[in-house]
C-alpha cells in the first residue's frame, strides 16, 4: 500500500478505490472503435458510441450533484464503482453493436457519478491549505490507474484472439472495480452526516461573480481541450502518416506528465493561490498550442504537447480546489455536479467545432482557434479571479464551519 502513502491526509483513502475502478478509462479510449469495427459497425454507429455516453453524463451531473447534498457522498461514490464493475460485465459480455450501446449507456451513468462524488469527498476532507494538493493527486491517481489499464489491455490482447482478449480484458477491469467498490465501502467515510438537520435544510447555491466568472472560465476552457482533442490525432496522420504505434507514442509522454505533476502544482496554488497556477497553466498551453501546426517533425510535435501537458496539469488542481473556495461545504455536490455539467458542454461543442474547422476552413485553424481560447481565459482568470492567501481561506472556512 506505499504506492500513495506519499501524502498524508484523510483523503488518501480515495486513492485505491479510484485506482481500481478506473483502470479501463484510457483503454477504452483506443478499444471502443476497434471493438465497433470488428463488430461490423459503421463509422456513424461507432460515433454514436461516443454520443451516448456524453448525452447520459451530461444530463445526470447535476441530478447526481442534488443527491451528493441530500443524501450520502460516500453511497454514491459507493455505487458509481460497482456501477463501473456492472459496465465492465456488459463490455466483456458484448457481442454486437448493440450490447455496446447498453455497456456505453451504463458506463455514462458511473462516470456521472464518479468525478462528482470524488471531488466532492476530496473537498470534505480537505482543509483549504490542502485542497489544491488533494485535488492534484486524486486526478494523478486517475491517470496512473488508466495507463496501467492501457497496459494490462495490451498484453492480454496480444496473448488472446481479439474477441476472447476483449472478453477477458474486461472481466478483469470488471473485478478489479467491483474490489474498488468494496474497498470504498470499508475505508471512505461519510462526509454528509446521515439524517442530520443540516442535510434537512438544504440552502440554495450561493452564486457570487467570480464564482459565475469560473464556471465560464471552466466552459471556455473545456471547449478549447475537446476542440483539440481529436484533431489532434487527426493531424498527425495527415502531415506524418502515423501509424497506432506512433499515435500511441504521441500520448505517452504527456499521460506521464499527467500522472506525476498535478498533485505539486497543486501544493503551489494551496502556497501561493489559485488563480496564479490557473492563469500561467492556461497561458502556457494556449500559447504552445498556437506552435504546434507549424513544427517541421513528429518528434518536435509530439514534445510540444507534452509540454502543453504541464499547463494542464498546473490549471486543474487549481480550478477543481477554486471551485470550492468559493461556495459552502453543504453546496459542493451541486457546485461540482454544475462545474461537470458546464464542462461536459464545452466537450460536446469542442469536437463539432474542430472537426469543421479543420475540414472546411484549414488544418491549422483549431490549433490557433484553442491557443486564443486558453490565453483570453487565462487573461480572464487573472483580471476576474482574484483570490485572498490559503490562510485567509483557512481562517475563513474555520468561521463557517
Amino acid at each position: 500500500m506505499k504506492f500513495f502513502k506519499q501524502i498524508d491526509s484523510p483523503a488518501r483513502v480515495l486513492h485505491w478505490p479510484i485506482f481500481l475502478g478506473s483502470l479501463s478509462s484510457i483503454f477504452l479510449d483506443f478499444g471502443l472503435p476497434i471493438a465497433g469495427k470488428s463488430l461490423g459497425a459503421s463509422a456513424l454507429e461507432i460515433g454514436g458510441l461516443y454520443s451516448i455516453f456524453t448525452v447520459t453524463t451530461m444530463l445526470l451531473r447535476p441530478i447526481v450533484g442534488w443527491v451528493l447534498d441530500h443524501y450520502s457522498r460516500k453511497r454514491c461514490f459507493v455505487v458509481s464503482l460497482l456501477t463501473y464493475a456492472l459496465t465492465m460485465a456488459l463490455f466483456a459480455l458484448s457481442r454486437d453493436i448493440f450490447g455496446l450501446y447498453i455497456a456505453r449507456f451504463w458506463e455514462g451513468i458511473a462516470a456521472a457519478c464518479l468525478w462528482i462524488s470524488l471531488r466532492t469527498i476530496g473537498a470534505d476532507l480537505s482543509t483549504s491549505a490542502e485542497r489544491g494538493r488533494t485535488m492534484g493527486r486524486l486526478q494523478e491517481v486517475y491517470m496512473r490507474s488508466g495507463m496501467a489499464g492501457v497496459l494490462i489491455g495490451l498484453l492480454i490482447m496480444r496473448q488472446w484472439p481479439s474477441r476472447m482478449g476483449w472478453a477477458i480484458t474486461f472481466a478483469f477491469f470488471g473485478i478489479t472495480a467491483l474490489l474498488g467498490g468494496i474497498q470504498a465501502w470499508r475505508t471512505v467515510p461519510e462526509t454528509k452526516p446521515l439524517g442530520s438537520k443540516a442535510q434537512q435544510s438544504i440552502t440554495k447555491i450561493p452564486m457570487s461573480r467570480q464564482l459565475g466568472f469560473l464556471l465560464v472560465i471552466v466552459f471556455t476552457t473545456g471547449l478549447a481541450e475537446a476542440l483539440i482533442s481529436p484533431i489532434y490525432l487527426i493531424f498527425l496522420q495527415d502531415r506524418f502518416s502515423a501509424d497506432v504505434r506512433l499515435l500511441a507514442l504521441a500520448f505517452f509522454p504527456a499521460g506521464i506528465v499527467m500522472s506525476l505533476l498535478p498533485s505539486i502544482f497543486g501544493k503551489w496554488s494551496d502556497r501561493f493561490g489559485r488563480t496564479p497556477l490557473m492563469a500561467a497553466g492556461l497561458l502556457g498551453t494556449g500559447l504552445l498550442y498556437g506552435l504546434l501546426p507549424a513544427l517541421p517533425s513528429f518528434i518536435w510535435l509530439v514534445a510540444l504537447y507534452t509540454l502543453s501537458s504541464i499547463g494542464w496539469s498546473m490549471a486543474e488542481p487549481a480550478k477543481s480546489a477554486l471551485i470550492s473556495d468559493l461556495s459552502t461545504s453543504d453546496t459542493w455536490g451541486r457546485i461540482y455536479g454544475v462545474y461537470e455539467f458546464v464542462t461536459r458542454i464545452g466537450a460536446t461543442v469542442g469536437p463539432l467545432l474542430g472537426g469543421w474547422l479543420y475540414d472546411s476552413v484549414g488544418q491549422t485553424i483549431p490549433f490557433y482557434v484553442t491557443g486564443i481560447i486558453m490565453v483570453v481565459s487565462a487573461i480572464a482568470a487573472f483580471v476576474l479571479l482574484r483570490q485572498p492567501a490559503s490562510t485567509d481561506l483557512q481562517t475563513a472556512e474555520t468561521q463557517k464551519s
